[in-house]
């Protein structure tokens, strides 16, 4: 066996590279055999659906001598920065591409390794779902901020209406029972001066005073006591209290006692509802009270009816009773609406809508 080093020949073209098809989840998106262009030609309108997956390249290279040794490298940009060796394999695969512009290169090699550096190329787009676009994502950020700001504002308007009632708490406080105490020590020690100065009955009513104002005070602070039921069983358990000797009623119609109240809203209906008694019993003289509380339709309406000796609304001064009423009324964007008549008794009439916040506690 003889060789002739000169007579041996090197393959010097390099293989034209063609793409011929694209299919996505195994469907033919693209091929060189659509109306006679080539998937080249076709790369400025491949626009792929949201929700593909799998996308198949099919290519091949044009070599009559020794074609079984062709070899092919791809690289796909958008994703892969070095070239992807894929022997003779003429099928490249890939799967749950994200969305976004993309453009596949592949290049070729014939049998003696003269590389066809140019190859061929196809462009496409894998369009996003809607939630994986720009403008989705900034309103969904949006949307996150203002709930963080949402919910940051209701925590701050919270701490304010308890700092507020903090304060009333602490005047109440002040007002009311340290006047009382003040008042038993003076009594006191003018007693011990002289015993026959002052009434232990005067001590007795203040202490009984000052009693009923602590426990009021305790009952609205307790967290476990703010459901309307807890409003309403306070005011039936007070109405025998205030209306000492006097036949009453007590009606009240609560679909639904679980309710949650804000402690602002119990702190001015329970006053109002004992500023109301309080006056029917120390001027109406009555013999007959009815109580009726309606809680339906997010609106609490109170209604306290006489048959007292009533009084000429005209004639009437409004003093501090009346006007703490009326604002604690205006607090809660509620009314309060008085009907009276001499010889005819007396009509108070409270009504307030429910807060829409729930279930504050401190």
């Amino acid at each position: 066996v003889s060789l002739q080093p000169a007579a041996v020949t090197i393959n010097p073209l390099p293989p034209p590279v063609v793409v011929e098809s694209l299919q996505v989840d195994s469907e033919l998106f693209a091929s060189s055999l659509d109306k006679g262009k080539t998937v080249q030609d076709l790369r400025n309108q491949l626009r792929i659906p949201a929700g593909r997956t799998q996308f198949e390249f099919h290519f091949t290279a044009l070599s009559y001598t020794a074609p079984d040794n062709v070899r092919f490298q791809y690289q796909l940009d958008g994703l892969e920065k070095n070239w992807i060796d894929g022997g003779i394999n003429r099928v490249a695969t890939y799967n749950y591409l994200p969305p976004g512009n993309y453009e596949f290169h592949v290049r070729a090699a014939n049998n003696d390794g003269v590389w066809n550096d140019t190859g061929a190329s196809v462009a496409f787009e894998l369009l996003p779902h809607f939630w994986q676009r720009w403008w989705f994502r900034a309103a969904m950020i949006a949307v996150v901020i203002g709930l963080v700001w949402l919910a940051y504002a209701r925590r701050m308007a919270r701490l304010r209406e308890l700092e507020r009632l903090r304060l009333r708490i602490a005047r109440d406080l002040h007002d009311d029972v340290g006047a009382n105490l003040a008042s038993v020590a003076l009594i006191a020690e003018a007693m011990e001066k002289n015993p026959t100065f002052g009434d232990p009955a005067d001590l007795k009513r203040i202490a009984l005073h000052t009693i009923d104002s602590l426990r009021d005070i305790v009952w609205f602070i307790d967290p476990a006591r703010d459901t309307l039921g807890d409003l309403v069983t306070r005011m039936r358990d007070t109405a025998p209290m205030l209306l000492t000797g006097i036949k009453f009623d007590f009606e009240a119609n609560v679909p639904n006692p679980d309710l949650n109240l804000p402690p602002a809203f119990r702190r001015n209906v329970f006053p109002i509802f004992k500023e109301t008694l309080h006056n029917t019993a120390s001027h109406a003289r009555a013999q007959q009270v009815s109580i009726t509380l309606d809680c339906r339709e997010g609106v609490l309406r109170l209604k306290v009816r006489d048959d007292g000796v009533g009084f000429n609304e005209k004639n009437i001064i409004p003093g501090n009773g009346l006007r703490n009423l009326r604002r604690r009324a205006a607090e809660m964007n509620g009314e309060v609406r008085i009907q009276a008549a001499p010889g005819q008794g007396t009509v108070v009439e409270f009504e307030a809508p429910f807060p829409r916040m729930r279930g504050f506690h401190f």
